[in-house]
């Protein structure tokens, strides 16, 4: 990772070390969050005291840190909030200078263990870096970046805003001159089966952009979905072309409901749809279709009933985080 020198140079002006700079640059960049051990584990060293105390004892007096408990009484968080900070390395506007719901801090002191472990990676840092690269030097439109409009009050357009997941993004080389991008996903501590093809969904159209020229890592502090991780990464990917029919994903959709029984959520017409459906749909294909449905091994756009081989776009990686 490179670290401006003009960055870690404002920084020390306010009394921290080199080293202390550095690793406040890496947490206002990618959490916001970090623990009392990721400071120990970045600058090499321990001791009874010394220097992690040191080093936020002076933080927390500046009024640049705030401590917050985390998981148990024992442990502590720290926030990095203090706006002169972000406004001395050119990051006055980061979402990671407001406080975060407890999910979301968790999720972003993945994002800075990930970083803290794979340090020597070329990191696009900011939403502007990401669009400039895929734009600029990938020649990609900016309509197939992941996207989200935000409403604006008064009526006025809404603001389109990249890469809102905020998930950690590094250009390798491919040992042939060639930069290949490297995303990544973190599964949270709410994952729903249909979370990382949903994520995949959204990202869809720049990684077929790509013509393969990619890679994802799916990030977890836990193997136990790796092989759905990479069942689904096949399942979305592997087929850009066609979507099923909304009539057959509706179809899904009404019977899970019958089957647990909620009969009071199907309207007159919702049954009438269901029947003639069981009739459209009765081959054994739409049958594994529906179990790949209801175990999330499907999104919404998934492949068709005449599934046709393609060359799977991309690389998946898992890697199993220690948080």
């Amino acid at each position: 990772m490179k670290i401006p020198e003009q960055s870690v140079s404002a920084l020390m002006k306010f009394g921290y070390s080199e080293r202390e700079s550095q690793f406040l640059y890496v947490v206002a960049t990618f959490s916001g969050n970090f623990l009392r051990r990721h400071f120990t584990e970045f600058i090499g060293a321990s001791g009874p005291g010394w220097p992690e105390a040191e080093f936020l004892k002076k933080a927390i007096s500046m009024g640049h840190l705030r401590e917050i408990p985390y998981k148990r009484s024992t442990q502590h968080r720290f926030h990095l909030s203090a706006r002169s900070v972000y406004r001395a390395i050119d990051k006055e506007n980061s979402a990671n200078r407001k406080e975060a719901g407890d999910s979301r801090s968790i999720l972003k002191l993945k994002f800075l263990c990930f970083v803290l472990d794979n340090f020597n990676e070329d990191y696009l840092e900011e939403e502007a870096d990401k669009v400039r690269f895929f734009t600029g030097q990938q020649g990609i439109s900016d309509d197939l970046l992941p996207s989200k409009a935000y409403e604006n009050r008064h009526g006025t357009q809404a603001t389109v805003r990249y890469f809102v997941d905020k998930f950690p993004l590094f250009i390798a080389s491919d040992g042939n001159a060639s930069t290949v991008p490297t995303f990544t996903y973190f599964e949270d501590e709410y994952e729903k089966i249909t979370s990382f093809p949903a994520h995949l969904n959204w990202y869809k159209p720049l990684l077929f952009a790509l013509k393969g020229q990619y890679k994802l890592i799916y990030v977890a502090d836990t193997a136990k979905h790796f092989g759905r991780a990479e069942r689904q990464f096949e399942i979305v990917l592997s087929n850009p072309h066609r979507p099923h029919p909304p009539a057959l994903l509706n179809y899904f959709r009404l019977r899970k409901l019958w089957e647990n029984k909620r009969i009071s959520q199907l309207s007159d017409q919702d049954l009438a749809t269901l029947n003639q459906a069981e009739k459209k749909f009765s081959r054994p294909e739409h049958e594994q279709l529906y179990q790949q449905w209801t175990r999330g091994e499907l999104p919404s756009t998934c492949p068709p009933v005449e599934r046709r081989t393609h060359e799977l776009h991309g690389m998946l990686e898992t890697y199993l985080l220690n948080v």
